[in-house]
């Protein structure tokens, strides 16, 4: 192969492609990129064999070729040149890159012993709005599990009809669910690794950036292929049931409270100080009229309480948390205030932003002794 491109769209397409790349690769073809030229474009090919990424950008090419090339060595020398003008050659077994006085020479692999990326039909598609997807899936992939062994809770599940998609993701102690406007989706529910969708959205984030686009979704046996801009990335789903989470949304409550989201960071952020100590677990004690009061204590470190001014209905009740989770999950809220709905010490309690009508977040409480 033989072509020009310029470093700034090398050396993002490079950036991108290489978030398929695994660190602890088992074969030595899987640290590569496979590069194509042809007609006037580059394609790079990545995969791990649980997501690839195809993207493609302008080149002037004078001959086509295929050669796959260590990933890391070429982004790192594409981003250490300082020339806009980039010339790339090939032969059968190497890749030559060029500008100005800078020159290197990698030793690459024949493109028949990289991996192929399935192939998923395009023909039954699903587009949704580019600013939804991100907002869902960062939403709720803070929940989903890092335990491999729990793979259904390592995914995000997606669901739609006709009027809107929902996402939702836990690992067990906390759950969030986000719906986004939608227009029809495929039958039955999709199951997608978190990381996987984690990559889509900051992917999307970058490619789209500025501008309003759709991100299609088509899918395959087992196989999502997410389409926009320039880029394809394939997922493998998790091929295991996500379990029933209806059950444990609370229907209803017996005490209702509304804090200042500010007041709350701020208090749970000084509380924490102690509570790192004693295993991140804090008291929230809710009382009847209108305080908040926050407490944690830590054996041989001692003790903090804040207090903060809320909107309190119902009756008063103390519940104790892992005071991280709350954190990550105040984290995502945006509005002035944020809501808690509760009916004991020990039963789910249900998170809402004011900001937010299509999102809830739930989180399970800590068993502590009196």
């Amino acid at each position: 192969m033989k072509a020009t491109l310029l470093k700034e769209n090398f050396l993002k397409a490079l950036s991108i492609a290489s978030k398929a790349i695994s660190l602890k690769a088992t074969l030595p073809v899987l640290n590569n990129c496979l590069i194509e030229s042809k007609e006037n474009k580059l394609y790079l090919t990545t995969t791990n064999l649980e997501t690839g990424i195809n993207i493609y950008l302008p080149a002037k090419t004078e001959e086509a070729g295929i050669l796959s090339i260590p990933a890391r060595p070429l982004l790192e020398f594409v981003n250490a040149v300082p020339e806009e003008k980039i010339l790339i050659e090939s032969t059968d077994e190497s890749l030559t890159v060029s500008s100005g006085y800078y020159k290197a020479t990698l030793s690459g692999i024949s493109a028949s012993e990289f991996p192929s990326l399935p192939k998923v039909s395009q023909s039954n598609k699903v587009g949704l709005q580019k600013d939804d997807l991100i907002s869902a899936v960062l939403s709720v992939s803070f929940c989903a599990s890092i335990d491999e062994s729990r793979a259904p809770l390592t995914g995000l599940l997606i669901k739609g009809d006709e009027k809107e998609t929902t996402f939702v993701a836990t690992d067990g102690y906390r759950l969030s669910e986000k719906k986004i406007k939608g227009q029809g989706f495929f039958q039955g529910p999709l199951l997608i690794p978190s990381r996987a969708a984690i990559e889509v959205a900051r992917i999307a984030q970058e490619i789209l950036k500025d501008k309003e686009q759709i991100v299609y979704l088509s899918k395959e046996e087992n196989e999502l292929l997410f389409t926009f801009g320039e880029v394809e990335f394939f997922t493998r789903l998790i091929d295991s049931p996500f379990p029933s989470y209806q059950a444990i949304i609370p229907t209803g409550y017996s005490t209702q409270a509304r804090v200042s989201l500010k007041a709350l960071e701020d208090a749970l952020k000084s509380v924490s100080v102690i509570s790192k100590e004693g295993g991140f677990v804090a008291k929230l004690a809710f009382a009847k009229g209108g305080t908040l009061s926050l407490s944690s204590a830590a054996p041989q470190v001692g003790e903090a309480q804040v207090q903060v001014e809320g909107d309190v209905e119902g009756e008063g009740v103390s519940v104790a948390f892992n005071i991280r989770y709350l954190l990550e999950a105040l984290n995502i809220f945006t509005g002035p205030s944020v809501s808690f709905k509760l009916t004991s010490p020990t039963s789910p309690v249900l998170l809402q932003d004011e900001a937010k009508a299509d999102f809830i977040h739930i989180i399970m409480p800590i068993r502590v002794q009196a």
